[in-house]
């Protein structure tokens, strides 16, 4: 049964089956719109009530009749199915979707995280020398620790479009290369009294120059050896964050 799987509060990630199958049939490299949602109820087998997604703070309206690869994070892991928009209403001063399942539920097997869009200032270095990368790869309260870098010289201004538990992904006016290791320094403000600065290594895996904008170039990072708690500590930010932006999405309507 469908509810023994999904459940209220489940993370869902849409795509649109038409884009997702051209851009696989083309071989495309471009990544296919997603769309992020929340379960809010399993009607029956059939039928699961989701959030309206967000994106930027504004309420996405998907079409009723749309056809969309749905992506379901359960605590059994991850899910996929392929769904139709079936209704969509405002319960509560809250925009809602209503989507059928047209195929069986499925495992997937997919390490992936949730990516947060953000407008944040980062700091980051290269690493020329693999063997050279930093000892510090953890977190502090804002305040520079021993052995932690500073933003000295050698450190590069960013600012980050999107964050997630494995990696992140910012624009900078340097040209980096796929699989150039670098230091990343973020600092989270997590509310008024609590900020956390983040010293994270990584790996570029996708680089290019940004469309009207040739004086910036946008990478993707995957981040190296984090340690655990200094991920679970993201995703715990990012998902608080998400609930806070579609909070006040919904008060602005």
């Amino acid at each position: 049964m469908v509810s023994k799987i999904i459940t209220e509060g489940n993370k869902v990630e849409l795509q649109r089956s038409a884009a997702a199958g051209q851009a696989k049939q083309n071989g495309e490299e471009t990544e296919v719109k997603t769309f992020y949602s929340l379960v809010s109820e399993v009607i029956d087998d059939d039928r699961i009530k989701i959030t309206m997604p967000l994106e930027k703070g504004r309420i996405v309206p998907l079409p009723v009749n749309g056809r969309f690869n749905a992506c379901f994070y359960t605590t059994n892991g991850l899910y996929q199915a392929r769904v139709i928009v079936v209704d969509r209403f405002k319960e509560e001063n809250i925009y809602m979707l209503v989507i059928e399942l047209v195929t069986d539920l499925v495992k997937f097997q997919r390490r992936q995280y949730y990516r947060l869009g953000c407008t944040m200032e980062i700091y980051y270095r290269k690493i020329e020398d693999e063997q050279q990368e930093f000892d510090y790869n953890g977190e502090s309260d804002g305040e520079k620790t021993e052995n932690q870098p500073g933003r000295d010289e050698d450190y590069k201004e960013g600012v980050a479009l999107d964050i997630s538990g494995g990696g992140i992904r910012f624009m900078s006016e340097e040209a980096l290369n796929v699989g150039d290791r670098i230091f990343l320094v973020i600092e989270i403000q997590y509310d008024e009294s609590e900020k956390k600065t983040y010293g994270l290594n990584g790996k570029i895996v996708k680089t290019n120059p940004m469309e009207n904008r040739k004086d910036k170039y946008e990478h993707r990072v995957e981040y190296k050896n984090i340690d655990g708690k200094v991920r679970e500590s993201l995703i715990k930010y990012i998902f608080d964050e998400e609930r806070r932006q579609r909070k006040r999405g919904s008060a602005g309507k």
